[in-house]
Parts: C-alpha cells; sequence; structure tokens
C-alpha cells in the first residue's frame, strides 16, 4: 500500500449544533447503590422527551441512624457528579428512610452544595404535597426499619401539613432484596 502525499486537506466550514440535552426537562437522581427500582421505575413515568441522569451513594447494611446521617454527608459529591457542565431542573434524592432521619431541609442544603439552584426533593417531601392536594388531615405511617430508624420520620413526614396519629414499622434488621 502506498502513501498518498498530494492531498491537501480542504477546510471546510460546517454549521453544527447539538441537540439540546433533554428538551422538555432534566431530572437528576441520587439513589442508593443498591437501589434496583427507582431510577428504571421513573424511566417509565417520564415523558420521552424528559431527560432522567443518575448518580449513586454508597449506603450500609444494616441501615441505622448512623449510617443513614453518614450516607447524607456524601450528597454535596453525588450532587455535583449529575451532568456537570449541564445542570438539572430538579434533583430528587431517593432515599426515604436517609430523608426521615435527617430531614428534607438538611437534605436539599447538602444537595444545594453540590448543585446551587437547582430544586429538591424527595419521597417525603412529594407525599407531604400529594397529600395535601388529595386533601388529607391525618395520614398512618409504616416503615420497613424499627422505630428508632423512623423517629425523625413523624416529625420530617407531613409534620407541615399533617396530624401523624400512628406509626408502624416491620422491624427489619437489614435492607430486603
Amino acid at each position: 500500500m502506498s502513501a498518498i502525499s498530494d492531498i491537501t486537506p480542504e477546510l471546510v466550514n460546517l454549521s453544527y449544533k447539538p441537540d439540546p440535552v433533554a428538551p422538555a426537562g432534566r431530572i437528576g437522581l441520587i439513589t442508593l447503590a443498591t437501589d434496583f427500582n427507582s431510577e428504571d421505575d421513573l424511566r417509565r413515568i417520564l415523558p420521552s422527551d424528559v431527560g432522567l441522569f443518575t448518580t449513586r451513594i454508597a449506603n450500609a447494611n444494616p441501615i441505622t441512624v448512623d449510617s443513614l446521617r453518614a450516607m447524607a454527608d456524601d450528597l454535596p459529591r453525588a450532587a455535583r457528579t449529575i451532568l456537570p457542565g449541564f445542570g438539572v431542573d430538579v434533583a430528587i434524592f431517593g432515599c426515604t428512610s436517609g430523608t426521615a432521619v435527617n430531614g428534607s431541609d438538611r437534605i436539599s442544603a447538602l444537595i444545594h452544595e453540590g448543585l446551587p439552584g437547582c430544586k429538591v426533593t424527595n419521597p417525603l417531601l412529594a407525599s407531604q404535597y400529594a397529600l395535601r392536594a388529595v386533601g388529607a388531615k391525618n395520614c398512618h405511617r409504616r416503615a420497613l426499619y424499627p422505630r428508632c430508624y423512623g423517629n425523625g420520620g413523624p416529625r420530617h413526614c407531613g409534620a407541615r401539613i399533617l396530624s401523624l396519629p400512628a406509626f408502624w414499622h416491620l422491624a427489619l434488621k437489614t435492607t430486603p432484596i
């Protein structure tokens, strides 16, 4: 095979504009390393032109109050890894127990460290708005883990809008898989 040496490259001015990333909206999901449902479930219900961008954080098993508090400390780092340079319209923290122990306000503050100005939601906050939308006044809460893991739950799950007259748990020692 011989090399062709008498060809001179010709510059061509091509107009190129990349397709917009998720034109109808971008959602960032921060989920547990062991979560195998949230991402697929969200993809099934979101419109096709809404993008879901996921990152994961490590979690301990068995789950304890201390491990849930420690896990939250990783939220700023995880938030920074969601679509860097583009950002998202809303970030979801997908851990109900982690939100119950740490509180929605702390979860939002930690995510804002990594994604300043982004709207933030979580399962407990979403539940509050859903219950408010249907006019609920009382709510009974059930949890997988012993009551000590959910002590923050009644305080954070609807305390601003609902009465929580009962709280049940299944007293599981580890995350069911």
